[in-house]
């Protein structure tokens, strides 16, 4: 079967490691980008932390609940609690398994941390037009596909996956991420 982004992550829980390689690939910038604007200064442990996240969303995609969250917030959320460990190293505190951190869907400390989280995302996207951050918001945040976002913004698909290129391009030299370097 074919990874897709309708079907990645169906196939990361079902143990396909070609359906993680599309995630990475796809939207690893994600988990790239919050990673070294969170632990800015410690390029070292930006780069194992990223790695460690990346490991993290594969032992535990199967936890994912496509009904509680987006999987990009999902993603985050997971993002967050490995800096939140990486912190606590830099500043020798006793380290804290992200299994005994557990966001419940649903009160006001999950309204809070995903009006963090958008806000967070928001930001990352200053540096795009006002068009492109409506494309970004509607497919990394809303997560809706290509076809949709084609239809309702009237921008053929072909042009919406170019601006989307273009826009990733933007932001990882904008947040000084580069391909080759970053796991």
């Amino acid at each position: 079967m074919q990874v897709t982004e309708d079907n990645y992550v169906e196939l990361m829980k079902q143990g396909n490691e070609k359906a993680l390689q599309y995630f990475i690939e796809h939207d690893g910038w994600i988990v790239k980008s919050i990673v070294c604007h969170k632990l800015k200064g410690h390029e070292t442990e930006q780069e194992e932390c990223i790695n460690d996240v990346f490991l993290a969303i594969w032992q535990n995609v199967s936890h994912y609940d496509s009904n509680r969250a987006a999987f990009t917030t999902w993603v985050s959320a997971v993002t967050r609690y490995r800096i939140l460990n990486y912190r606590r190293k830099l500043q020798n505190a006793e380290w804290e398994d992200i299994d005994k951190l557990q966001l419940v869907a649903g009160g006001d400390d999950w309204d809070q941390f995903l009006m963090d989280e958008e806000e967070e995302f928001l930001s990352l996207l200053q540096g795009l037009s006002e068009e492109d951050k409506e494309i970004f918001v509607r497919l990394f945040w809303d997560e809706q596909d290509y076809n949709e976002i084609s239809q309702e913004m009237n921008i053929p698909k072909d042009r919406l996956y170019n601006r989307i290129s273009r826009g990733k391009k933007k932001l990882r030299n904008t947040i000084g991420i580069r391909r080759r370097g970053m796991a």
